[in-house]
């Protein structure tokens, strides 16, 4: 594996809030063993409440720090949110504050991609197509989710994902296991993700499938730790994409 996504160092600090020697080990390590960071998860409106002081401290704040660490790193996508769902804010106050954020970032060199999430605005494939094509800017499209998709109570694939296969340019993959409420290795959940790799190929897909190491949020003793469930998940993903392409 060489190309990796960036969102927490060590645990304590999401990107872009790093020191700047931070900043110089990120770089280090790209150098020293031949990596590329591809991606940035800064987190932007994962949390927060619809309204205008949480936009506007993003639009002012975050995102110019964010877009400069990007290109520090040479970023190509950059993973946002859509805020929590908040009451009496209808979906298009938060089409308009997607769009302003696509406008900020036009010219940066980065596609901006949603990422689906249980109690956000875009916490399904028909909501994310709705909101992104409403918002209908060509530098804003989808990070496919189908494990928070699921978390969220919807079946990610094949019925969610059909809402937004044309807009996909990024994937996250991790599982999930309805009947335990918990993440799970790829080939041990519910969703059918050989079925979704093939869909995406069929699709004309060819961007990053990012492996997400979520099993170690699990509350018992047998969720794996980071690089024991990436290995695990790689060599899966490694087995399907190779009976895909036979």
């Amino acid at each position: 594996m060489r190309n990796f996504e960036l969102k927490t160092l060590w645990e304590d600090r999401r990107a872009p809030d790093i020191t700047p020697k931070q900043r110089e080990q990120l770089q280090h390590l790209a150098t020293r063993y031949y990596i590329r960071w591809v991606a940035l998860s800064p987190g932007l409106f994962i949390r927060d409440e619809a309204n205008a002081a949480a936009a506007d401290h993003a639009l002012n704040d975050r995102l110019p720090r964010s877009l400069e660490l990007a290109h520090d790193l040479g970023a190509e996508i950059m993973i946002i949110f859509s805020f929590r769902q908040t009451a009496g804010v209808p979906e298009a106050w938060v089409v308009e504050q997607l769009h302003k954020v696509a406008e900020a970032a036009q010219g940066s060199g980065l596609t901006l991609v949603v990422e689906p999430l249980a109690g956000t605005y875009c916490d399904s494939g028909a909501a994310l197509s709705r909101i992104v094509r409403a918002v209908n800017h060509p530098d804003l499209r989808v990070n496919w989710d189908p494990g928070n998709v699921a978390r969220a109570g919807y079946r990610a694939f094949p019925d969610e994902y059909a809402h937004v296969r044309d807009l996909v340019r990024y994937v996250h993959l991790k599982n999930y296991a309805s009947a335990t409420g918990q993440w799970a290795i790829f080939d041990r959940g519910d969703i059918d993700l050989p079925g979704q790799l093939r869909t995406l190929q069929v699709d004309g897909y060819n961007g990053y499938l990012c492996i997400e190491t979520h099993t170690r949020y699990n509350k018992d003793e047998g969720g794996l730790a980071p690089i024991a469930a990436s290995k695990a998940n790689h060599e899966v993903l490694r087995r399907w994409l190779e009976e895909i392409a036979a």
